[in-house]
């Protein structure tokens, strides 16, 4: 069965604004891991998400592969014949990302099992009411500051309003490893995610990491082993979803992971489960649909009020192509009618309670932190927008000698950005060199 976008993105509802949709709750990436674990034997609860039946093998196993690639969109898959292509068009289909489909929010999704409204953390760079300021949620620095909150003696484990599906209380005794690149490892957003039981065990080269992967599959008799990626997400931003970097480092995660499965046992391969999820796609840029922000903008957006009054919500926030705007109240209609005109063509503007709901709260729950951490309003870009902020002279040449460039980014609601592809299915199940087990 090939893998279509015309029906992937009939299966979307309308969003807040043209060319955007709605994250769907019933075939969300929160539903992967929760479903993956009942297929091991184990209860995710009764509150997490789960994925259709029709996404989902009937089997059971012992053991769990849970391979998160970072910005693997289901549109990345089209026209291809990779490995990747061929067990998400047979065994698989696409879910949807979140509201912010950004990282922080995303991952933190997957492995809790609900929509970001529900686990706590709103956004990429965005008020937090435990450190009383802006704080970047990949690596728990106050804006401004270098040192990372954990680093400062400061105790990020109860932020999130939901355990980590990876949590003793979900798993028990069956052990739980996280591999990941070492610079990773305990950095930053880990600290939510990924509890205290679960064992992490660094890796230099993808496929150091996925031998790694293996060797536990092969030793432990019952397991989770979760392997991260986010070589997908470095191509993406920097040479864009249809550019030969990016086609080439796909597939080298395909090579590596075909070579991963064929050189398991028979028995491993026959008792091990494999899950697929990816946090979000990317949307490319438009020269044309920059938005420039100076300084003094950023200021005006973030200030609604003079003095701010203390330990209330105020300052600017994003979160990729979404935009926190922190103040108090509603804000004053010069400030309204110039965010109405920088944004004319670009996006749309949304209250608290409608960003929310988009985040996944629930009709009668209360806004109370959702509107102090997600902003009064919130900033959805359309297709092709993006921030163009300015920043510092030493980050301006630093990016310039280093040649860094960003062609595309994500956060939104258009069809790339929301779908991704999912599978769930046994590694006996799955053809590996032409032919499965």
């Amino acid at each position: 069965m090939s893998l279509s976008w015309s029906d992937a993105v009939s299966g979307l509802s309308p969003g807040p604004g043209p060319g955007l949709f709605r994250p769907r709750g019933d075939r969300s990436i929160a539903g992967i891991l929760p479903t993956a674990f009942e297929r091991i034997g184990l209860d995710p609860g009764p509150l997490a998400s789960r994925l259709p039946d029709s996404l989902a093998t009937d089997r059971t196993y012992k053991k769990l592969f849970f391979c998160l690639i970072d910005s693997l969109g289901f549109d990345d898959l089209l026209e291809r014949d990779g490995l990747l292509t061929r067990w998400v068009s047979e065994r698989g289909g696409w879910v949807t990302s979140v509201f912010p489909s950004i990282t922080s929010s995303a991952i933190s999704s997957i492995l809790h099992g609900v929509p970001p409204a529900r686990h706590g953390i709103l956004g990429h760079k965005v008020w937090s009411r435990q450190a009383r300021g802006i704080v970047d949620m990949l690596t728990l620095k106050l804006d401004g500051q270098s040192v990372p909150l954990p680093d400062c003696g400061v105790d990020v484990t109860s932020w999130t309003r939901t355990q980590s599906l990876l949590s003793s209380r979900t798993v028990g005794a069956v052990p739980c490893f996280h591999v990941t690149a070492r610079e990773l490892l305990g950095s930053g957003l880990s600290s939510f995610i990924y509890p205290s039981n679960v064992q992490r065990v660094g890796y230099y080269s993808m496929i150091e990491g996925l031998s790694k992967v293996r060797r536990l599959l092969e030793r432990e008799d019952r397991a989770v082993v979760s392997f991260y990626t986010s070589a997908i997400d470095g191509a993406s931003h920097v040479f864009g979803k249809r550019s030969p970097e990016f086609a080439f480092q796909l597939s080298e995660l395909e090579r590596a992971l075909e070579w991963m499965v064929s050189g398991m046992s028979d028995k491993a391969r026959g008792e091990t489960l494999f899950a697929l999820a990816s946090d979000h796609g990317q949307c490319l840029f438009e020269p044309a649909k920059a938005w420039r922000l100076p300084f003094d903008r950023q200021r005006l957006y973030g200030h609604w009020s003079e003095p701010p009054i203390a330990g209330r919500p105020h300052g600017f926030g994003h979160s990729g192509r979404v935009m926190h705007l922190y103040g108090q109240g509603d804000p004053p209609a010069e400030l309204a009618d110039t965010l109405a005109r920088d944004v004319e063509g670009l996006g749309v503007v949304l209250s608290s309670a409608e960003a929310s709901e988009l985040a996944g709260r629930e009709p009668d729950e209360p806004l109370g932190f959702l509107e102090d951490e997600l902003g009064a309003r919130v900033v959805v870009l359309q297709a092709g927008a993006y921030l163009d902020l300015e920043v510092g002279l030493d980050r301006q040449q630093a990016s310039a000698r280093n040649l860094d460039q960003l062609v595309s980014n994500h956060g939104s609601l258009t069809a790339e950005e929301l779908l991704v592809p999912t599978v769930v299915a046994g590694l006996d199940e799955l053809e590996v060199g032409g032919s499965s087990q």
